[in-house]
């Protein structure tokens, strides 16, 4: 008789080393490590780029506020400064249009002068001042972002009213920067409304 011979199953042999070596099967899907959600994006993520978004807005508005604060201050510096020599050429364009024959009361004209260069420099020490509170509102727009900008626009314009109603003049003097400065108050109002959006939606998702 013939002795019968048996061969280890090569199934048996595969199924055994897999179990083994600890790999998956072909068949099994990989499971990705600990720590990874499969190629999605982390709410941390999500988080860190809204912020990063709100932050942006922050800063836009912060930063027009602080432009028109520093220029507000600089200019009203200067006109403090070369108020006297403003007023005595508003005085010589007016002695021109009366003509050579106009007699003129030295005692008054310097009395006159020296209102208006007093009116000038408070004029232009209180336009200082709305310059720092620019300043201040730059500061502190991150606390509160819509109150902030809205109150620089609305102080610049009321400045603009005010300073229109005393001198019809001074509704067309640096119009192109007026125009520009109100654009970017309105620029930095939208970015203060959109921040505080994304906050809002920030804090509903959480």
């Amino acid at each position: 008789m013939r002795a019968a011979m048996t061969f280890p199953n090569a199934g048996d042999e595969f199924h055994d080393a897999s179990v083994t070596s600890g790999q998956p099967a072909a068949d099994e899907p990989a499971v990705p490590p600990s720590g990874q959600s499969g190629g999605l994006p982390k709410l941390g993520s999500l988080t860190s780029l809204a912020q990063t978004a709100r932050m942006k807005h922050i800063k836009s508005a912060k930063t027009v506020l602080y432009v028109v604060g520093i220029l507000t201050m600089g200019v009203s510096a200067v006109m403090f400064t070369i108020a006297d020599q403003s007023v005595q050429s508003q005085i010589d364009r007016e002695l021109r249009k009366l003509g050579p024959d106009f007699v003129v009361d030295d005692a008054k004209m310097a009395e006159g002068k020296g209102e208006a260069v007093a009116a000038t420099r408070f004029g232009a020490g209180l336009s200082f001042m709305e310059g720092v509170v620019f300043l201040l509102l730059g500061m502190f727009v991150q606390k509160a972002p819509v109150a902030m900008t809205a109150t620089g626009l609305i102080l610049y314009i009321a400045d603009y009213a005010i300073g229109a109603a005393l001198d019809p003049a001074y509704l067309v003097q640096g119009i192109i920067v007026k125009i520009v400065v109100v654009v970017c108050l309105v620029k930095a109002l939208q970015a203060a409304i959109a921040y505080e959006r994304e906050r809002e939606t920030a804090g509903m998702a959480v």
